[in-house]
């Protein structure tokens, strides 16, 4: 297997348009989390750390727009000495779980791109995303 052009797929997202997406919040919670944990590697720098960087910042303010405890709460991601134990984080979940059973619901029609895929509904039943496009859509009995 040889290596990637990378000048060449640089100049084509240079040239790209944006990406938009929607992400459940819950959803850019963990994954500013994820972030976060990479950036402790030691040999994790440069300029692609600063970009992951730089987004999980912007994912953290959106978040704190919804509320400001779930800032708060990653804000603490960036500072070592509010790492848990196993144990510790063990008995925190066991007291308050913040991860439900994701629940695959097959069939379901996306109002954006109109297939019939299985779409899943993650900590928040009443929010789907399409398995096809990723468009998030809120069902009808929660609204």
């Amino acid at each position: 297997m040889q290596l990637p052009n990378f000048e060449q797929i640089g100049k084509i997202l240079d040239e790209a348009e944006p990406i938009e997406m929607a992400i459940m919040p819950f959803r850019a919670f963990v994954l500013v989390g994820q972030i976060q944990l990479a950036l402790r590697h030691p040999q994790n720098r440069g300029p692609s750390a600063d970009v992951a960087r730089d987004m999980a910042i912007r994912l953290q303010a959106r978040l704190g727009q919804i509320h400001p405890a779930i800032a708060e709460a990653l804000e603490h991601g960036w500072h070592p000495e509010f790492d848990v134990s196993d144990e510790e984080f063990k008995a925190l979940q066991d007291k308050q779980p913040i991860f439900e059973e994701e629940v695959v619901f097959e069939g379901e029609q996306c109002p954006d791109c109109g297939s019939i895929n299985t779409a899943t509904s993650f900590h928040a039943p009443s929010w789907w995303q399409c398995g096809d496009c990723q468009t998030a859509w809120q069902t009808e009995e929660a609204e």
